[in-house]
């Protein structure tokens, strides 16, 4: 596992083999995902090849979560889940 700690943008991340996490300092956990803001561009980065489990309801795969909205810039909020349909439920 690597950590890595940015001042600058006052989060730690850690990256492993499995899931990557990022722990802003209010200790908000964020599961493979990542925002970068840079000038006035937001960019979202998930890796589209892991996942972390089953959905609560159980009718989905989750791949990325904000788990709930995290502050991107000052004033600016941001949430994202992103997850695949299993595939029983594809028509």
């Amino acid at each position: 596992m690597e950590v890595l700690y940015d001042p600058d943008e006052k989060r730690v991340v850690f990256h492993s083999n499995n899931i990557s996490q990022q722990i802003d300092l209010l200790g908000a956990i964020m599961k493979n995902v990542e925002f970068e803001v840079k000038g006035n561009i937001l960019t979202i980065k998930v890796d589209l090849s892991k996942t972390f489990g089953t959905s609560t309801s159980g009718k989905s795969i989750m791949v990325a979560s904000s788990m709930g909205n995290q502050q991107v810039a000052p004033g600016i909020m941001a949430g994202i889940n992103v997850y695949k349909v299993k595939k029983k439920d594809y028509v």
